[in-house]
């Protein structure tokens, strides 16, 4: 039994490399005790929580991971917050965002939660913010703020995101359409490879770097895109450069998957992979 959900692993993640460096916002429910057991685990992690509790209860996901790597979720139902924890929420949420160095949103929304959420956030955290979005149901009205600084979804999404079948014309509607001059588009495509897209303040071309990965024999795959983002983002607000961070998250992300529990691995195995890491050279679009 561990923790899951993505804004939960990004907290997991970011805390192997700077202890104490994140927090995680959610709701946990009372009824039960998943999500007392939620937080404690959080809690003997060295994650710092800001709770919203809530009457009901709080889902668990039952996940059989095959030897053949073929994995089944079994996802329980969650029940709708009230609309009050909502509010308190986020009504305490827009002025911790404000002087964070990063923001990450994650995921979809659990019922009860409208999309207005995420974009309300955008909007309140600080200027000098970092501000990540891993997402893409309902988050048009969030990208429509053009405060994201990093979207990082995986192929499949930003086609269904833009309504594109091929990739580059997806990246470039969705650079164009949503991201502010400056921007950058984190693509993932499991153990492939993945691509980081980018803009200029200056004018409307697009670079696109692709980055090969090394492959990893693989103990449980779930939580390495959290990981991936979560690591993108650390990286970036420790001044990395877009490239050199995307590249190390990418490094992460696979280091995680040699370890039984999601988004936890060793920062030596994110070293070492992050050597064996190829970027191609870039092209414009």
């Amino acid at each position: 039994i561990s923790v899951g959900g993505k804004g939960q692993h990004v907290a997991l993640a970011v805390n192997r490399l700077s202890k104490g460096s994140a927090a995680v916002a959610h709701f946990l429910g009372r009824k039960g005790d998943e999500g007392a057991k939620m937080y404690e685990l959080l809690k003997a992690d060295g994650i710092e929580q800001e709770v919203q509790w809530h009457p009901g209860v709080t889902r668990t996901c039952t996940t059989i991971l095959e030897a053949s790597g073929r994995m089944t979720e079994i996802i329980e139902p969650s029940d709708a917050i009230p609309a009050a924890e909502v509010d308190a929420l986020i009504n305490s949420l827009v002025e911790t965002v404000k002087s964070c160095k990063g923001v990450a949103l994650c995921g979809t929304f659990p019922p009860g939660v409208q999309e207005e959420v995420y974009a309300r956030l955008a909007l309140s955290v600080g200027p000098d913010t970092i501000l990540l979005l891993d997402g893409w149901k309902g988050v048009e009205k969030t990208l429509a703020t053009k405060r994201v600084n990093v979207l990082k979804i995986n192929a499949d999404e930003l086609r269904w995101l833009t309504g594109e079948t091929e990739l580059d014309a997806a990246a470039k509607t969705a650079m164009h359409q949503y991201m502010a001059p400056g921007a950058i588009l984190a693509v993932t495509r499991g153990a492939s490879s993945a691509l980081l897209y980018s803009n200029t303040k200056t004018d409307a071309s697009i670079q696109v770097t692709e980055f090969e990965i090394t492959a990893v024999k693989a103990l449980n795959p779930i939580g390495a895109g959290d990981t991936c983002s979560s690591v993108l983002l650390y990286a970036l607000c420790a001044g990395n450069s877009a490239g050199d961070a995307f590249a190390f998250a990418l490094a992460a992300a696979s280091a995680s998957c040699l370890n039984i529990r999601g988004a936890h691995f060793k920062a030596a195995d994110a070293v070492n992979l992050y050597q064996s890491v190829k970027r191609l050279p870039p092209r414009t679009l």
